[in-house]
């Protein structure tokens, strides 16, 4: 599954990607900020709380308050911007578990989940479905799918 609702509002490719660096990338925009959940079992690798270090606006890939989880699979699977972090690296993780609520911390221009894959393609099955680069290419039009 998803890690959380919202609607893809930057994708893989297309005018409003991620750059080079970040092409297993998508956001996951919303209006309030949903829980991110795991869509995956591993093991929490790292986690970043730019609360404690008083900076939320640098530092860590300007990410924020994020969360990497290394997958049973192989890769890593990073959730960035999140408002508060509700694991701690070590722990085990299983789909479904709850990692986080939805932020807008670090370099962010609103409430939204950045959701990168390392190591493993952004398309099914580690993905739900296939989102479609060319739907990305047009102002305020979300990614395929829509709405998640």
């Amino acid at each position: 599954g998803w890690p959380t609702t919202g609607i893809i509002t930057q994708g893989p490719l297309g005018a409003f990607d991620h750059g080079p660096l970040h092409l297993n990338a998508i956001d996951i925009g919303s209006t309030g900020n949903p829980p991110i959940y795991s869509p995956y079992d591993g093991m929490v690798s790292e986690i970043h709380d730019c609360t404690l270090d008083g900076d939320c606006s640098r530092g860590w890939g300007g990410y924020g308050n994020s969360v990497i989880i290394k997958l049973e699979e192989g890769g890593l699977a990073l959730f960035g911007h999140l408002s508060v972090i509700m694991v701690t690296a070590g722990q085990p993780i299983f789909k479904g578990d709850q990692i986080g609520i939805m932020g807008t911390t670090g370099v962010s221009t609103g409430t939204h989940l950045h959701f990168e894959l390392r190591g493993l393609p952004l398309a099914p099955p580690y993905i739900p479905v296939e989102i479609s680069p060319a739907n990305c290419d047009l102002p305020n039009i979300p990614c395929n799918p829509r709405s998640i």
